[in-house]
């Protein structure tokens, strides 16, 4: 299931996976912050 690259291919997904869910994360606080003011 490896790639030669040395990164498993669903390793790249899991990675994908978190840097989406963090943007998410971002952008909710962000938008809380919004409401507060």
């Amino acid at each position: 299931m490896t790639s030669n690259a040395g990164i498993p291919l669903l390793a790249q997904v899991d990675q994908q996976m978190d840097l989406a869910r963090s943007v998410a994360r971002a952008l909710a606080d962000a938008r809380r912050k919004e409401s507060q003011l």
